[in-house]
């Protein structure tokens, strides 16, 4: 069985992600969709503006044939641990094809980059350490060295083309399967449309997640052309009775990080000496996030990585917590959804893996849910996230949410 492999997030799914889903369909032969997705906390750092249950069923009914989840806290780390981790359950799945997005469909270029950057003796990574040493920052200095590297290649009309973000995160998937010894056939789709970042609106059907997801945020759900329609009725339902309370999520921050001394703050991954203090001093003035990211970001710490910090602040993801995870030799599975392609894949791999698709599927595993770490992380975000979009659950849905069947 030919499967396809596609790690995502989904936020929201918007007809970039359909015609992703058709294409890699189309080039591999194969009806069999398996996606990787990001559940209530997403890469760049913060919420996803739905619900990752919402998000999965967007997916299903758009063409995927299962969706599991992309284990807390990977899902919103930098590209690097979100790509490992998320090829680690892709492979776990035993996908024949990986498929991504990028803005280049040179798969020979990707992989020339990739393992050019693992070769930690490699010209790439001796210019990258000059370029640090004069003062630049990381992502300069990658980009400065990977031009170095080129500039008198076969790809060197090319190369301008690898600093878009897909395409850096597509390198980042193939380090991965590289490090893990796995081998998918890769299938890249071009993207068609707004970069991924964009947001201002062209006209047409392709619009970029962010400048949808500015939308919503204003209240302006006039986006139905730029979703496929059973994605977009299942946002405006949502739409309807929740809205993330942009005020609290900042006052929650806010809180935590005073409450919290600069020596436990430095316990929180991805905190590296020193930021820490520079954190707490510019919450105490800031007046809204987008006032305190303009006041704490610099050429060494960009928004997307300090958006990362702050959500791990607020979801307590500590370093010894990752260490732990990425430790942790279990091989289950979390399944969101499915349909009748699903179980076929379920069926196939029944003797290989380990799946959760409710509750009680732990102790039939012979798995304690309540001590594993995993599981712990994943309940207590849901709880926070519920509470940034002020729903009314009583209960943690993580205890009471079944894998969705669509037919």
């Amino acid at each position: 069985m030919n499967k396809i492999g596609i790690i995502a997030e989904y936020n929201p799914f918007h007809n970039g992600h359909e015609y992703q889903i058709s294409r890699a369909k189309e080039l591999a032969g194969s009806e069999y969709v398996i996606v990787c997705m990001s559940g209530n906390f997403v890469q760049r750092g913060g919420p996803a503006i739905v619900d990752k249950n919402i998000r999965a069923r967007m997916a299903i009914e758009n063409g995927a044939s299962i969706v599991i989840e992309l284990p807390m806290p990977f899902s919103c780390q930098s590209a690097e641990d979100f790509a490992y981790a998320s090829i680690m359950e892709l492979k776990k799945m035993e996908v024949s094809h990986l498929s991504f997005g990028a803005e280049t469909d040179n798969v020979n270029l990707l992989y020339d980059i990739a393992n050019m950057q693992l070769d930690e003796n490699s010209i790439y990574n001796i210019h990258v350490k000059k370029y640090l040493d004069d003062g630049l920052s990381y992502a300069n200095a990658c980009m400065n060295a990977v031009m170095d590297c080129y500039k008198n290649s076969d790809f060197a009309d090319e190369i301008n083309q690898v600093f878009k973000a897909n395409n850096i995160l597509g390198i980042e998937y193939i380090k991965a399967c590289i490090k893990l010894d796995y081998e998918p056939e890769i299938i890249i789709v071009k993207r068609t449309g707004n970069d991924h970042n964009e947001i201002n609106d062209r006209q047409g059907k392709y619009s970029s997640a962010m400048s949808i997801r500015r939308n919503i945020l204003a209240g302006d759900l006039n986006i139905e052309n730029k979703m496929p329609e059973a994605a977009f009725a299942l946002l405006r339902g949502e739409y309807e009775n929740n809205h993330m309370h942009i005020g609290l999520y900042f006052d929650y921050i806010k809180f935590l990080i005073l409450q919290k001394t600069a020596e436990e703050l430095n316990q929180i991954y991805g905190m590296e000496e020193g930021i820490e203090n520079r954190i707490r001093q510019t919450i105490l003035n800031a007046e809204n996030m987008d006032d305190f990211f303009d006041r704490v970001i610099s050429k060494r710490y960009n928004r997307a990585k300090i958006s990362r910090l702050i959500n791990n602040i607020l979801l307590n993801i500590r370093k010894k917590d990752i260490v732990q995870i990425k430790n942790d030799t279990s091989s289950y599975v979390k399944i969101l959804a499915m349909n009748s392609h699903g179980g076929e894949i379920l069926s196939e791999l029944r003797d290989k893996l380990i799946y959760i698709s409710k509750f009680s599927d732990f102790k039939r595993n012979g798995i304690d849910a309540e001590k594993d770490l995993r599981f712990s992380l994943t309940a207590r975000t849901t709880n926070i996230y519920n509470h940034l979009y002020l729903k009314d659950y009583k209960d943690n849905l993580e205890y009471k949410t079944p894998c969705q069947y669509i037919k």
